[in-house]
């Protein structure tokens, strides 16, 4: 993990200096009739557009995943997160202002690779090829991260018993969870070359959504559950925010593509169902049909007793 985190971190800085290169230097270019109207096609498109490109943020939550090989992760992982997300957004909406002013949008859009096109107009071909070393090493790095973040989840639900156990070996010499790698970098490669790019998005936005949704729930329901846990990292204003979370998350699952919910429904049902058969799971799962109908008889009754008259004995004083 430290000798791909060494690589990662220089191909990340090579990344940010020709970004915030090439977008200093088009700050001279700008074209202030480009960036008129603020929204030339309405605020409509908004909801969509952000539940789509969704996907792109998702890098900053998978430090999570890597949580017990973190020294005092605790603290770490949040402030991490809220740093990087910080920087990275300030980063994102210089860049996209340096190209919608230098470039109009009509134009932007007809490019699948709209930075490498606004950089050639900026800069010719010393900026066409920054724009690609640019892109090949924030597609490199998001690859590794997300590889070694999807393979370390695989590995965890081997080893604790979710899927089968071999997804949790080991290899004898580099001691890396080989198979669980060797799996998702192959899923990852049959879906990345595809070339359905939207819908990969759009299954990989579904998950997500849910998936940060579902952790949102769960904070509060452990609080419930567990309420002396030891818990490192505090949630200011709970339950506001992980309610905040839920909605916020589940708010753009309805825009997406209506073949992510088929797929993404497929996939949530399979794992619920694994999770569920599970023998320790199979005494709650035969519990939950007379859980639900007390919960339901409870709600009847309670309806049905608008009015309660209480009697009060008094036992002395």
């Amino acid at each position: 993990m430290s000798e791909a985190l060494k690589l990662i971190t220089v191909m990340n800085l090579v990344e940010l200096v020709i970004l915030v290169g090439i977008a200093l230097l088009g700050l001279f270019e700008l074209e202030p009739q480009n960036l008129t109207p603020l929204a030339p096609m309405g605020f409509a498109p908004f909801v969509p557009g952000m539940a789509l490109i969704y996907i792109s943020y998702v890098g900053f939550d998978l430090i999570t995943v890597a949580a017990e090989e973190i020294i005092a992760p605790g603290k770490t992982i949040p402030r991490a997160i809220i740093i990087t997300l910080g920087v990275a957004i300030a980063i994102y909406v210089f860049v996209i202002f340096t190209m919608m002013g230098t470039v109009h949008y009509t134009e932007l859009a007809q490019s699948p690779v709209p930075f490498i096109f606004a950089a050639d107009r900026l800069f010719g071909v010393w900026g066409r090829w920054a724009g690609i070393i640019a892109t090949i090493l924030a597609s490199l790095s998001a690859f590794s991260v997300t590889l070694g973040a999807s393979a370390r989840i695989l590995y965890a639900l081997g080893r604790d018993g979710h899927f089968p156990r071999f997804f949790a070996t080991l290899h004898r010499r580099f001691r890396t969870p080989h198979i669980a790698l060797l799996i998702c970098a192959t899923i990852v490669i049959v879906f990345g070359s595809s070339g359905i790019v939207k819908l990969v998005a759009s299954v990989s936005d579904f998950g997500y959504l849910m998936g940060q949704g579902i952790v949102n729930l769960c904070a509060i329901a452990l609080r419930k559950k567990m309420p002396n846990l030891r818990r490192p990292f505090k949630v200011v204003l709970f339950p506001l925010v992980p309610i905040c979370g839920v909605l916020t998350c589940w708010f753009f699952v309805p825009a997406l593509e209506f073949r992510s919910f088929v797929l993404g429904g497929i996939l949530t049902v399979a794992g619920a169902s694994l999770y569920l058969i599970r023998p320790a799971n199979r005494d709650y799962l035969g519990k939950m049909p007379k859980a639900v109908a007390q919960r339901i008889r409870t709600w009847i009754l309670l309806r049905r007793r608008k009015r309660m008259r209480v009697l009060i004995i008094d036992g002395g004083r």
